[in-house]
């Protein structure tokens, strides 16, 4: 039985790291392609993937809003470096603001401000249901299987078939 219960302590130390929140981590951060243009790098994305501009109701790039490509949205407001000002004109200054950028297929892309209050059309709905671990109903199973197996293989021997 002791062979059974190393094996149970084994088990659950090694399915620690499939659920969720038992360890320390990264709190679920993705990686993600790094954006093709300077002004759409930041810390964090409200938007990252496949899509068209107009999918995610940013119509208002004209017919490049129609085409699909990598799409990043800021989340944050971003400063946009305008480059040097003309010689004996004033600096140039952006106001910082929200930024999408698109890469197309053809390597091509785009970049432009957002509204502050944009969110991604899926924010409406509610939230799916998060997929119940399969991971750790597998290590009960076969630590069940597994004592099964020992108490068959080990119990006492006083009976004799014939």
């Amino acid at each position: 039985m002791k062979v059974a219960f190393g094996i149970a302590i084994l088990l659950l130390a090694s399915g620690c790291g499939v659920i969720p929140g038992v360890l320390p981590g990264d709190g679920g951060a993705v990686e993600s392609p790094p954006a093709p243009f300077p002004e759409c790098e930041a810390e964090r994305y409200a938007f990252i993937g496949q899509s068209s501009m107009a999918a995610l109701g940013l119509n208002e790039f004209g017919q490049d809003a129609n085409r699909t490509g990598t799409i990043w949205v800021t989340a944050d407001r971003v400063a946009v470096d305008v480059g040097p000002a003309p010689p004996g004109a004033p600096p140039l200054v952006q106001e910082p603001s929200r930024m999408v950028c698109a890469e197309w297929p053809d390597g091509s892309g785009m970049s432009g401000p957002v509204p502050d209050d944009w969110q991604p059309p899926v924010a409406d709905a509610a939230p799916a249901a998060e997929a119940f671990p399969l991971a750790p109903v597998l290590g009960v199973v076969l630590l069940a299987v597994l004592i099964g197996a020992s108490f068959l293989a080990f119990r006492d021997g006083s009976r004799t078939d014939a």
